[in-house]
């Protein structure tokens, strides 16, 4: 097992990587006030100049499919780094400039293929992909009760409340420390 420390936007954003959440993970459950205070977190980080940590994201190394891109099987981390996702959806959906909505898409939250098995960044098993997929792709959700679409929007709302509208700019300094690969 190796030890690595990166940024958190490092390691999800980058070209042909698809992480995918094991069958055997338990269904997303974070709660609104674990996603306020993630975002509390970033913001006080961002004020103080600091690096916010974020905690271990454990993985391993799945197949380079033919298709040329990494699979990356989480096996620990997989609810905090699906609420970043969460978080940088919401951050998208907040942006007027086009170009900026493009390169959150690109970098974090897809790639670009047609192939719908690569197409999404984070792969969420089956019987919890349904809302994080309406989500990324931007399709109305008719499941009001999806703790997913419940955070999503919450991280709107605190995007759009942000005394500190430019916290963004310093999104890059929010860190995956011991990012361990088994």
């Amino acid at each position: 097992m190796k030890a690595t420390e990166t940024t958190v936007l490092n390691f999800i954003g980058g070209l042909d990587k698809v992480f995918i959440i094991p069958p055997f993970q338990r269904i997303y459950e974070w709660e609104k006030e674990q996603c306020t205070e993630l975002f509390d977190d970033i913001i006080k980080s961002h004020k103080n100049k600091n690096v916010h940590y974020l905690g271990n994201v454990i993985y391993y190394v799945g197949k380079n499919n033919g298709a040329s891109y990494n699979e990356y099987i989480l096996v620990d981390g997989q609810q905090r780094v699906t609420t970043v996702l969460l978080l940088l959806c919401a951050l998208r959906d907040s942006i007027t400039t086009q170009s900026t909505v493009d390169s959150v898409n690109k970098r974090y939250l897809m790639n670009d293929t047609s192939d719908n098995r690569f197409r999404v960044r984070l792969k969420q098993p089956s019987y919890d992909s349904q809302s994080f997929m309406a989500i990324i792709d931007k399709i109305p959700l008719m499941d009001e009760n999806s703790k997913k679409k419940k955070n999503y929007n919450e991280f709107k709302k605190l995007i759009k409340n942000s005394k500190e509208k430019q916290w963004y700019r310093r999104h890059k300094s929010s860190k995956h420390n011991n990012l361990k690969n088994s």
